[in-house]
């Protein structure tokens, strides 16, 4: 691995996987008709703002160091919406990496293509992990919280009847 290869993967590879990662969840929230939509790349202070309508895309200034999206709704979501919109950026990872080895193989003859084929597979697994940083909370935790909505209402609809 050279050191060309390790700065291509950590400014452009892995950024755009990122950013696939976020789109992910992004068609979640369209389909729910989201009213707001923020998606941002990296860390620190934006190099670039961009607004189509009610999408806002930020890239900043560490844009290698991972990436978020938040969406507004006028509605409150149900539980399975919340499932699937956090669910859709790990299968937006899977899917690439089911593509990338298809086309490429278990062992690419290109490093970088290596490379991507198991970020994605990475991204996509840590992701489902239930987990909390700070204040924010992994697709797999966001998941898990929405089956335990689900399970609750599902048990207190049922005492009821």
């Amino acid at each position: 691995m050279s050191l060309i290869d390790i700065v291509l993967f950590l400014f452009i590879i892995a950024p755009i996987i990122t950013l696939i990662h976020e789109f992910g969840h992004v068609s979640g929230s369209f389909v729910y008709k989201a009213t707001h939509i923020f998606i941002h790349i990296g860390r620190g202070a934006p190099i670039i703002k961009k607004n189509l309508g009610y999408l806002q895309f930020n890239i900043n200034s560490l844009y290698m160091l991972g990436g978020g999206s938040n969406y507004h709704f006028n509605h409150d979501l149900l539980p399975y919406q919340r499932a699937l919109i956090a669910f859709l950026g790990p299968l937006f990872n899977f899917i690439v990496f089911l593509m990338l080895l298809f086309l490429f193989g278990i062992h690419s003859d290109y490093l970088l293509i290596s490379l991507a084929i198991w970020f994605n597979l990475w991204l996509a697994i840590v992701n489902m992990i239930p987990f909390q940083r700070k204040n924010k909370a992994s697709d797999g935790l966001v998941i898990w919280d929405a089956i335990k909505d689900i399970y609750t209402n599902y048990k207190m609809n049922k005492v009821d009847k």
